[in-house]
């Protein structure tokens, strides 16, 4: 607590004094939008969003294009008919944002104080453009994750376990050595201590030591399970060994340490509260994860593209609370067109906080539902997974990846899987099992019995025809093969998915 209070009431003010950084001043503003009532977000939701349309539409090629095709005079932009202006534009891909990238997507003015952004994810990479701003924005996000989730905003020890896709944001490409005062003598033997580069290296270096006491360690490398934990063993000995509070990482890698604790009959007396590092994580893979540490499971989402999104602050619930301060969220239909609360959509999201590249009704991928929670009179979002790992079976159900994850990994052995469609309803499952009550990894490996086998196969059909009656199509035209395997080689993206389709079905 007294390091929070030191850091909270005399360091950041000073440095917001001292320094154009004004993150903790929109750290507050964020925080405190969040216990407003609905309609005064709503209200600061559509100035800013007026705010941004009347931006794009007068300073950036693409939106003046865009504009003009569809009859919208930015200057007409107020808070009353932001949303009805919002609702005339097209959907925006990534290739919307590649072509002519950087003069055409951007404003054109101060691009002296701008950085580019790399992100990165399951369908490959899009370069985005910040402003000051927005970056105080991503760094505040992050104080609001924490002080949300944990009541705490600065000080807590973090682990964090990204993805390989995440490790130029972490740092593991930086010049020099990571610890913060190895890298400042580092750079002073090498006259570079004010030099652009070496600054930024260093801030994020005292954002990540300093501010939010995280330490990150390198992605866990697939293989056999005998080699996978003796990586697994060592990260578990730094969480007890150094009293890590929380826990982020790939949903698999938290899993996979779940496993290896149980395995080890390990306890964490000092983890409150894990956190996945991108990709989905359903009930069935947060209980087994929750269980194993004894801790708090909280989902927050996000984009490298956008930023936070929102996070799960109530208690048994995985809806997502957005955050309405930074972001305008959509669920549309094939047709582009709104869907009503319950329904099922695509994720679209308009950044409220990047003014130099403005991003506006971007397809993210992931596909979702609001639920209205009448109580506090909010709509929050449902995440059902990536648009390209959900599939309709072919009953005409929607099989989600959150569908997936809950059947497969209700099964305590099972630590992976991968689902094919290679025909019409022909299906080739990869499940990786181990183990989780034996210690000796001689005797790691757990392959399941016939019975399990017979059991998980009967779900998984009564999973894809939901209803044979009306669909038409019975549970036994359903042919599934399983096959256990050591492990699962990741995308390039460094993240697993639970589903590809390799068939087209009618």
């Amino acid at each position: 607590m007294i390091k929070e209070w030191l850091f909270s009431r005399a360091l950041f003010p000073l440095t917001e004094l001292a320094a154009g950084s004004r993150f903790w001043s929109r750290y507050h503003q964020v925080l405190n939008s969040l216990s407003l009532h609905e309609r005064q977000r709503l209200q600061s939701q559509q100035t800013r969003l007026a705010n941004l349309l009347k931006l794009a539409g007068e300073q950036v090629d693409i939106w003046l294009e865009t504009f003009d095709a569809v009859g919208i005079d930015a200057n007409t932009t107020h808070a009353g008919n932001a949303d009805a202006m919002l609702d005339r534009l097209s959907i925006a891909q990534k290739s919307t944002f590649a072509n002519g990238f950087p003069d055409r997507v951007t404003v054109k003015q101060n691009a002296d104080r701008w950085q580019c952004l790399s992100s990165a994810g399951t369908t490959g990479r899009m370069t985005v453009v910040t402003d000051f701003a927005k970056r105080d924005y991503l760094r505040a996000a992050e104080h609001v994750n924490l002080k949300a989730a944990l009541d705490k905003a600065v000080g807590c020890t973090t682990l964090d376990i990204p993805s390989p896709a995440c490790n130029v944001v972490c740092g593991f490409a930086d010049e020099g050595p990571e610890s913060l005062m190895a890298y400042l003598f580092w750079c002073i033997r090498r006259n570079r201590l004010f030099d652009a580069a070496s600054l930024s290296d260093i801030r994020g270096r005292v954002e990540r030591q300093v501010l939010l006491n995280r330490k990150t360690l390198l992605p866990i490398e697939p293989g056999h399970w005998q080699t996978v934990a003796v990586q697994l063993d060592a990260y578990l000995d730094q969480i007890i060994n150094q009293k890590k509070q929380v826990i982020r990482g790939l949903p698999h890698f938290l899993l996979w340490l779940a496993a290896r604790a149980e395995q080890r009959q390990l306890q964490f007396p000092h983890v409150k509260f894990l956190i996945p590092y991108g990709g989905l994580a359903a009930e069935a893979l947060t209980s087994r994860i929750s269980r194993a540490f004894s801790a708090r499971f909280i989902n927050f989402y996000g984009t490298g593209e956008i930023g936070a999104i929102g996070g799960t602050f109530e208690h048994n619930s995985d809806a997502l609370d957005i955050y309405q301060e930074l972001v305008y969220l959509e669920i549309i239909n094939d047709r582009n067109k709104r869907v009503a609360d319950g329904e099922v959509g695509r994720i679209v999201v308009t950044d409220l906080t990047n003014k130099a590249m403005p991003i506006i009704r971007y397809d993210i991928g992931d596909i979702g539902y609001l639920e209205h929670d009448a109580d506090s009179c909010r709509s929050r979002l449902k995440l059902l997974g990536r648009k390209q790992e959900c599939f309709i079976a072919e009953s005409g159900r929607l099989i989600t990846t959150r569908d997936l994850q809950n059947l497969f990994f209700d099964y305590p052995p099972v630590v992976n899987f991968k689902l094919e469609r290679i025909a019409n309803a022909r299906y080739k499952l990869a499940l990786v099992c181990v183990n989780t009550e034996q210690h000796d990894l001689s005797k790691d490996i757990l392959p399941l019995d016939k019975i399990s086998l017979d059991k998980l196969t009967e779900a998984f059909k009564r999973l894809l025809c939901a209803d044979p009656q009306q669909s038409g199509v019975e549970e036994e035209s359903i042919q599934l093969k399983v096959k256990q395997v050591p492990f699962i080689t990741p995308e390039t993206s460094g993240k697993y998915v639970a589903f590809k389709d390799f068939a087209s079905i009618d």
